[in-house]
């Protein structure tokens, strides 16, 4: 493990070294029961994750492990990337369990191994909530003074994401709200099932009825995903939404789920992954995730957190190959709970502000959808970061022959820094720590052609004949959602879905 990966441990050896230098017995500040700091993610007990090297069997590693932690089996895997969650005996020593995944490393045995640690909605950190008020609806979301701040009229009319998978990791997505209707497609949960107080479906944004973090707070960040997805298609109303649950309905996952949910997203055809969460902890299983989405040209982006602060950085936002996000305000000032810092990419759109009388000013917030097919409003890093994601899909959707490489993932977010707004004057204190500037998606969509129409399958600007004799000639699986042109549904087959599709959108 590298040394910027083992702060965690390293802090705590540092504590037990002091405290034996001056004859104190360290036993009681474990490094699970060191008391985190604000917004510091936690030690998940007892688990601890690995991927193996080519060459290891999962048996050989698991009798390995077993000689010195006896009990530990698998409860977690990524079998296409080698890549195990697990369960370590009752009170394993952290420092000893790192200790041994270290020399694992150094023999070759495994990639990498680390402990598993909590990551987190950054709004849930710091208890922000929703908010509903009657003078929020329809008009307040489509309206939201983030639509003029963006320029997304005119970026529109150059590309509205069509094409595009926008993967959503969250806590599910309402499919049923009037803002997302079609526009979501089957998802997946990587979450264990617990409690349920819906109708069973694991993307759906529901809820379990658990006090999972025991707050007193039973389900708080239920809507958290369906509030970012809404704000993706306010961005980019053409693109697809791909739920993919990696946090509870109480705003929590952890390093595993979170590179779980990055490689459904990568191997399902998304182009674009939001992650408005984040973890203190800069875990080697999301590394390796979003470095491989960043090398088959998948932009992630991620948000920078909500505690005012440049350090700890929020991972995996602030990792180098994704995009982190800052929050500003009405005013391209940086919002006030909003972290910075030297690795900030961009900037957006995340403060609501009060009236006098203490309710959300309308013309003043950010506004987005609740399940149920309420409109609320929120504030946070969470939401610009879904600013950006949309955006990302609107540039995105202008290359469609662009090759699944680093090179498109290098160019959708070069050209989204690359035109950014100056804020410099605005945020004076903040010169050089809110990235490129605020996002600008009209500028970022007017350097680049017009995205193709749904059903343009030969890139000529309209959807006739030779389209339709392209889609025959791709009938059948595709390999994947979205691996055909031809899959206008992003279901994995070209078949008489997509026909319809296509005959829908019939230009001449």
């Amino acid at each position: 493990m590298i040394p910027f990966m083992r702060n965690h441990l390293l802090a705590v050896r540092l504590v037990c070294s002091v405290l034996l230098a001056i004859g104190v017995a360290p036993s009681a500040f474990a490094l699970g029961e060191v008391p985190p700091g604000p917004g510091v993610d936690p030690l998940v007990p007892d688990e601890a994750l690995t991927r193996l090297a080519p060459s290891t069997s999962l048996a050989s590693f698991l009798n390995a492990i077993n000689q010195a932690f006896p009990g530990t089996t698998v409860i977690g895997s990524i079998e296409s990337r080698q890549t195990y969650k697990l369960s370590l005996p009752a009170g394993a020593d952290p420092i000893l369990v790192d200790d041994f995944l270290d020399a694992q490393k150094d023999a070759g045995v495994i990639e990498w191994g680390e402990l598993n640690y909590e990551g987190q909605a950054a709004e849930g950190k710091t208890g922000s909530l929703w908010v509903s008020q009657l003078s929020i609806g329809p008009s307040e979301y489509a309206g939201q003074y983030a639509v003029e701040t963006l320029g997304l009229p005119a970026a529109q009319t150059k590309s509205e994401g069509q094409g595009v998978i926008v993967a959503v990791l969250d806590t599910g997505v309402d499919a049923t709200h009037p803002a997302l209707l079609g526009k979501v497609l089957d998802g997946a949960s990587f979450l264990p099932a617990t409690g349920d107080c819906g109708d069973g479906d694991p993307t759906a944004d529901i809820g379990d009825c658990i006090d999972n973090d025991d707050d007193g707070l039973v389900d708080e960040m239920v809507g958290h995903g369906t509030f970012v997805a809404g704000l993706v298609t306010l961005v980019a109303p053409a693109s697809k939404i791909l739920p993919v649950v990696v946090l509870d309905s109480d705003g929590i996952g952890d390093t595993f789920s979170i590179a779980q949910g990055l490689y459904y997203a990568i191997d399902n055809g998304a182009k674009v992954i939001n992650c408005s969460f984040g973890s203190t902890y800069k875990g080697e299983a999301v590394e390796d995730a979003v470095l491989e989405a960043w090398n088959k040209g998948v932009v992630v982006v991620g948000a920078a957190g909500n505690f005012d602060r440049i350090v700890p950085e929020e991972y995996p936002a602030m990792l180098f190959e994704p995009i982190g996000i800052a929050a500003t305000d009405q005013a391209d000032q940086k919002a006030a709970f909003s972290n910075y810092g030297p690795g900030i990419g961009i900037s957006a759109p995340g403060q609501s502000d009060t009236l006098r009388g203490g309710e959300f000013d309308p013309e003043k917030s950010v506004v987005s959808a609740l399940p149920g097919g309420d409109f609320v409003v929120w504030k946070g890093t969470s939401f610009a970061n879904a600013f950006v994601s949309g955006a990302a899909a609107l540039v995105r959707a202008q290359h469609p022959t662009l090759a699944p490489n680093a090179a498109a993932t290098t160019m959708v977010i070069n050209t989204l820094k690359g035109t950014a707004a100056n804020i410099n004057a605005q945020n004076p204190a903040y010169v050089g720590l809110l990235g490129a500037g605020r996002l600008d998606a009209a500028a970022a969509t007017a350097l680049g052609p017009n995205a193709p129409p749904i059903g343009d399958l030969n890139l000529d600007g309209v959807v006739n004949g030779a389209d339709l004799g392209a889609m025959l000639g791709q009938w059948g699986p595709c390999g994947g959602p979205g691996a055909c042109s031809g899959d206008l549904d992003f279901d994995g087959d070209v078949d008489g879905a997509d026909l319809g599709v296509l005959l829908g959108n019939w230009s001449r």
